[in-house]
């Protein structure tokens, strides 16, 4: 795929958006271009000189392509139906305002000041060595006429030739207007790009989108606490929303509402590692509160057990069925927490469950129960989940977790939505509902649009390291905290692309999916599987090693992983599947 600067898109202009779609979707063949688009032109660019009255116009180039071995094509790229009044061109936008307009002129003057301007920053002969010539684009209608004055045919792309011969041909063929050798190499496509587009603009521009998305995150969260009132009228209450609609803020603060109250509340999720992380977030809190417990169900579990006349039983169990067995976790641990919770009689005066999907089971509905003073059906509970997507362990469904509490309390759990996306920058919530096979989008977005998702698709492992490497080093230069970014794949890091990726020593990947914590310091970035930082989340994800999309799994995997990013998201993914990658962007959502 072209490299496109910048990497995401602004303008309100359909007929630009479809063609820097088109770029995005490129094959292969276009792996050495650069696409730049929305370029602004002045010249006279050294501010040492004295400027003439013509070097004060600027000229916009809607897409510039650079392509080493070729030349420098500029696209004008015209919307709207596309008309022939009196031999001149005309525009019908969608109010049926009929505008004249002159693509040829406009092209040429840009084509002039763009060879002036690279002349005096990157070199007097630039003219002579490399083409510069130009194409008119009609992304959305035929052209009326087939040939327009000074222009070949192979300059005019309409609809048509899009459609039938696609975007990157129809470049070549204006390339191939003039034959022979040139000396446009790698090099001085760089020195090109570096005279457009200095690479400190891209940056600052992407630090600054960076830090609005953060802070219009940060808005959204505060008004997502208005949906705790319902609790008040509701002691057991489900509450279900898709990732990112801030279920496990709103958790927190029932956690620290009930424990202002006086009330001893268990706040649990599934999660090991969001269990470390909520239960230092809650030191502070339990030193007050005593009685209250922060911690994955597990960590919950395991600790009851130890302090009853259990712990032998479940010390042999490890031993038998190893610790990381799954039958422990579903079977044993549950099984001996109900007997152990009824020997030490603990019980909570309120329940908080995070990621009830997995917790809600038949084996582990009982041991709720249990704790719960007055039980499911008398006492206060408030479970949240995500149901939409995440069945990477073995999900309960929610028809299925109301059935369980139905038998056990005779009444159907009152259910609550959760609709806004309080994490997700705009661009990644609709990515990752496209990629991970959702109709309609699972929630409303109200945040800042964000960057856009930087998708490449790789053909050998060795190329992740480098593509990791290279996006970390922008991430920092944006001024992104090491500690705010994270490495996500399916696999293990010894076994991952981006095993090797700090061998610069600029700065260290640490594998936290067996860690204590998720937390990192100084230069460390953090890795993890998919599986392991599933309810957490960072301000930069970056996703390796996806090689798979279209089972129910696969797209469970990489809807948890997408979902975790707030703000930057980098996807890098086997080219096997890029196909099923771009035919799931391009389609339309229905709205939540």
């Amino acid at each position: 795929m072209a490299k496109i600067i910048p990497d995401y898109c602004e303008t309100t202009s359909q007929a630009e958006k479809k063609i820097f779609d088109l770029f995005r979707q490129s094959e292969q063949q276009t792996t050495d271009w650069v696409v730049i688009h929305s370029q602004n032109i002045r010249n006279n660019p050294h501010p040492g000189s004295t400027p003439r009255p013509q070097d004060l116009l600027l000229f916009e180039a809607d897409f510039i392509v650079i392509i080493p071995g070729k030349g420098i094509y500029l696209l004008e790229v015209k919307g709207g139906g596309i008309g022939c009044s009196n031999g001149s061109l005309t525009t019908t936008n969608g109010k049926g305002e009929v505008n004249f307009i002159d693509p040829v002129a406009q092209a040429k003057r840009c084509k002039h000041a763009l060879i002036e301007y690279l002349e005096e920053t990157v070199g007097k002969d630039i003219s002579f060595n490399i083409v510069v010539d130009f194409a008119v684009v009609f992304p959305q209608s035929p052209t009326p006429l087939r040939k327009l004055p000074d222009l070949d045919e192979s300059q005019i792309i309409d609809s048509h030739k899009l459609s039938s011969d696609g975007l990157v041909k129809s470049i070549l063929a204006v390339a191939d207007r003039y034959k022979g050798t040139t000396s446009f190499t790698n090099k001085i496509r760089d020195d090109i790009v570096r005279a457009l587009r200095p690479s400190f603009d891209t940056v600052k521009l992407m630090g600054t989108q960076l830090k609005a998305c953060e802070s219009t995150i940060s808005k959204l969260t505060a008004e997502q606490y208005e949906r705790l009132d319902d609790i008040s009228f509701n002691p057991g209450m489900i509450f279900i929303g898709a990732a990112g609609t801030g279920k496990t803020t709103l958790a927190q603060e029932l956690f620290n509402r009930s424990c202002k109250n006086g009330l001893n509340t268990a706040f649990f999720c599934y999660n090991r590692l969001l269990g470390q992380k909520i239960e230092m977030n809650n030191r502070s809190a339990l030193f007050v509160h005593k009685n209250s417990k922060v911690s994955s169900i597990h960590s919950a579990m395991n600790s009851w057990i130890k302090s009853s006349k259990l712990a032998k039983d479940l010390a042999t169990a490890e031993e038998t069925l190893g610790k990381e067995s799954v039958k422990l976790y579903a079977e044993i641990y549950p099984e001996l927490a109900l007997k152990a919770v009824e020997e030490l009689k603990i019980q909570y005066d309120h329940l908080i469950i995070d990621e009830a999907q997995d917790i809600v089971t038949e084996p582990y509905i009982r041991v709720l129960d249990k704790i719960i003073k007055g039980g499911l059906k008398g006492g206060r509970w408030t479970f949240f989940g995500d149901f939409e997507q995440q069945a990477i362990f073995g999900a309960t469904s929610l028809e299925t977790a109301r059935s369980m509490i139905e038998r056990i309390t005779g009444n159907i759990a009152p259910v609550g939505k959760l609709k806004t996306n309080c994490r997700n920058s705009a661009k990644i919530a609709t990515e990752t509902a496209k990629i991970s096979g959702f109709d309609r989008a699972p929630t409303k977005n109200l945040n800042h649009e964000g960057t856009d998702v930087n998708l490449r698709f790789f053909s050998s492992q060795n190329e992740q390291a480098k593509w990791v490497a290279e996006e970390i080093t922008k991430l920092k230069a944006a001024g992104i905290s090491p500690a705010d970014i994270v490495i996500l794949s399916n696999r293990r890091l010894t076994l991952s692309g981006a095993n090797g990726a700090d061998g610069t020593g600029a700065f260290q990947i640490i594998d936290v999916t067996q860690a204590k914590s998720a937390v990192v310091s100084g230069t460390q970035i953090g890795f993890a599987t998919v599986q392991a930082f599933k309810g957490l989340e960072a301000s930069a994800v970056i996703i390796c090693d996806l090689e798979k999309i279209d089972d129910l799994e696969a797209r469970s995997l990489i809807y948890v992983a997408m979902s975790r990013a707030k703000s930057h998201l980098s996807l890098f993914a086997h080219s096997k599947i890029r196909d099923q990658i771009i035919e799931l962007r391009t389609k339309t959502l229905l709205g939540a």
